[in-house]
């Protein structure tokens, strides 16, 4: 490891001593009881759940899946993991039992850390006192290492190993720019040293990456078991949050609480969000709520290719945008292989540090396409005459009706902008006459019921002909994964 930096397990050793009483998370029960840790008692629970894992024979060349719920026991027992040195696998409690076997025969040394019979290790909490004069080893001199289980297109699961040492830190300064990838780093995100930060995601996807960077920049962490729209803006208000982590479908939640307290948000200096497209109006009233400089979409990759980010000021300026990738890291193709203009949509391929470092993978491998250097992940889009990346949809999801190509993105962004639906997919359905046919799902809004001939008329205003849907479902809630993005398989077929 560079010797300018450090692992985040010796950062929170560095904390402990120097600020003991600090607390480093809180966690509340949906039944509202708090706990919470001090940078030094987390310290010493660390430890103990170090001397546990020891005991239980981890050790470098594991992989410990830590599928436990959400709150400190997934805190504690994913930094005793790297302390031990083995790669780390945050991982769904519900994951179902043959996803969970599928990853027993892709990874040999894979150790499952939970609370049921599927479990290798069962953790301890509150964590078992350690014998008197005991001292665990912990690898301070190794970079953690961080796993994803990513899925795979024959069924059997994909596990990647991150691409870089993303779990270090300088002293005295913010996160290693690697994070960045492309466009930006955590000092122009509104991320900085202790400040408070609330996590409304799952700790097994995209609240473990904000919650283990705050731990280390010795932010103030507040854990639900839960997202509550209520509670959430509660806790904002009651430990002043300055930063958070949200999806849109958490953003409209919160806006449609009745005269929500704006007060709450007055301490905010960065919302995050990403997972999917954000409805404009929805984006809108979060910049009123935040303010244009405080509000970042941001877009990566499980693979940690790239990341970009794009400030509330910027996307006002050009709404659509996620960013603006810095020279010779974006290029546009179109269907023959070719470069396309600003403004011409086609494959996105992008490029950065990242994406040239190795990159190991567990199981049936995520095969992406390549354009010498650059990366496809397979999504659609454009470059602007400003340089600014735009994305429009997904490979998979462009339907062929009648001839014509219709990008399901577009028609779930005209559809979340109605009055009345609050989520919303689109999926294709086979079709004797056109191949393909639109078919819609949506979630209407509370006391809400949908008019058919509205819908049509809303949506023949508002779409082209082969673009209207043909079907509408309506359900109660849409299946997303942790990460906030929609399960579409299972809408594809009747």
């Amino acid at each position: 490891m560079n010797t300018a930096t450090i692992s985040n397990i010796e950062r929170i050793r560095r904390l402990a001593l120097s600020s003991p009483s600090k607390t480093a998370v809180r966690h509340f029960s949906s039944t509202g009881k708090e706990t919470h840790r001090t940078y030094a008692e987390l310290w010493e629970d660390l430890l103990g759940a170090a001397a546990h894992l020891a005991a239980e024979g981890v050790g470098p060349r594991d992989v410990v899946a830590v599928r436990v719920s959400h709150g400190l026991t997934h805190v504690v027992y994913s930094l005793a993991t790297w302390s031990a040195g083995a790669t780390l696998l945050p991982l769904d409690p519900g994951l179902p039992a043959d996803r969970l076997q599928a990853l027993k025969g892709t990874i040999t040394n894979l150790v499952v850390l939970g609370n049921d019979a599927a479990a290798d290790v069962v953790p301890q909490w509150p964590i078992a006192p350690r014998p008197a004069g005991s001292r665990p080893t912990i690898a301070h001199d190794l970079s953690p290492r961080f796993a994803r289980s990513t899925g795979g297109s024959t069924g059997r699961p994909s596990v990647g190993i991150a691409r870089n040492p993303a779990w270090t830190t300088r002293p005295g300064h913010l996160l290693e720019d690697s994070y960045a990838g492309v466009d930006t780093d955590l000092t122009e995100l509104g991320v900085a040293h202790d400040q408070v930060q609330l996590v409304t995601l799952p700790q097994h996807h995209a609240g473990f990456t904000c919650l283990h960077y705050g731990l280390a920049l010795g932010q103030e962490i507040i854990l639900l078991d839960r997202f509550s729209p209520h509670d959430s803006v509660h806790l904002m208000k009651e430990f002043r949050v300055n930063f958070l982590r949200i999806v849109p479908t958490q953003m409209r939640m919160i806006l449609e609480i009745p005269e929500v307290d704006r007060s709450a948000f007055a301490d905010i200096k960065a919302v995050h969000h990403g997972a999917g497209p954000c409805p404009d109006s929805v984006k809108r009233d979060w910049i009123s709520l935040v303010g244009k400089e405080n509000l970042y979409e941001t877009y990566t990759t499980a693979e940690a290719l790239f990341h970009l980010a794009v400030r509330g000021d910027a996307w006002l300026e050009e709404p659509g945008s996620i960013g603006r990738p810095r020279p010779g890291c974006a290029v546009i193709l179109d269907g023959s292989g070719r470069v396309c203009g600003p403004e011409v949509e086609g494959d996105v391929y992008l490029k950065s540090p990242t994406t040239a470092l190795p990159y190991e993978q567990l199981g049936t491998p995520r095969v992406l396409r390549s354009w010498g250097d650059y990366v496809s992940v397979g999504d659609l889009g454009y470059l602007s005459k400003t340089g600014s990346l735009h994305l429009t949809g997904r490979t998979g999801q462009v339907l062929l009706v009648g001839g014509v190509n219709v990008n399901a993105a577009r028609v779930e962004r005209v559809l979340l902008e109605m009055d009345g639906i609050e989520d919303a997919v689109v999926v294709g359905r086979p079709d004797p006459l056109l191949g393909q046919s639109v078919h819609a799902v949506v979630v209407l809004a509370e006391e809400t019921e949908l008019n058919s001939v509205w819908f049509q008329r809303e949506c023949r205003r508002r779409l082209s002909a082969s673009e209207v849907p043909t079907s509408v479902e309506i359900r109660e809630s849409l299946h997303r994964n942790a990460s906030g993005k929609i399960a579409r398989a299972e809408f594809e077929t009747k």
